[in-house]
């Protein structure tokens, strides 16, 4: 997950750095001596950007929701609903190293929301506007249509549990949930959604 080479940009190196912090060390690891390190910089250039840890936090989960978004539209844009719902969901589980990396990142955030009102805030945005790209999809995947009934906004909120649950499972307990068990369940969840 270290992006930090491979950029001019400063605050897109300390973004990156604090993410690979966070991925390897937890939030805990973070401290502006490690990001100004990884990143290559001085310390008072870090302190320039983010004057607090708790900037360069929010730095770096806005980085990681910006990279997500950008990396889903470029995954399921042009497919047909049932391909694109079931990428979308792919890309929220720790399939291959890089999403690893990221989910990790993503539950040390989610587990600082449940103290941090600006972390829990910005989760609680983020999730409603997944979960409304989901009940989308899943409307089109069920009655080939544009209008959402009550049904697939259930569906799309259980399917956004499963996934929850598979992606925690995932990161913590890879050897119990690796990526084709992963898969597999969420196949199950898919067909599920289509009913």
């Amino acid at each position: 997950m270290d992006k930090t080479a491979g950029t001019d940009d400063p605050r897109d190196r300390l973004d990156a750095a604090v993410t690979a912090l966070i991925a390897e060390e937890g939030l805990a690891g973070v401290s502006v001596r490690k990001v100004a390190a990884r990143a290559g910089v001085s310390v008072g250039m870090v302190q320039h950007h983010h004057p607090t840890k708790r900037d360069m936090l929010a730095a770096a989960a806005e980085a990681v929701s910006r990279s997500f978004a950008a990396r889903t539209e470029r995954a399921v844009t042009g497919l047909p609903p049932r391909e694109a719902l079931r990428e979308l969901c792919r890309q929220l589980l720790p399939l291959d190293a890089a999403r690893a990396d990221e989910g990790r990142v993503w539950l040390a955030f989610v587990a600082a929301a449940a103290v941090d009102d600006d972390l829990a805030a910005r989760h609680t945005r983020g999730w409603r506007e997944l979960e409304d790209l989901l009940a989308e999809l899943v409307a089109r995947c069920r009655h080939d249509g544009d209008d959402i009934d009550d049904a697939d906004r259930a569906h799309a909120a259980g399917l956004l549990a499963t996934l929850d649950g598979l992606a925690v499972g995932g990161v913590v307990e890879p050897g119990r949930l690796p990526p084709e068990r992963l898969e597999a369940l969420l196949a199950g969840a898919l067909r599920a959604c289509e009913q």
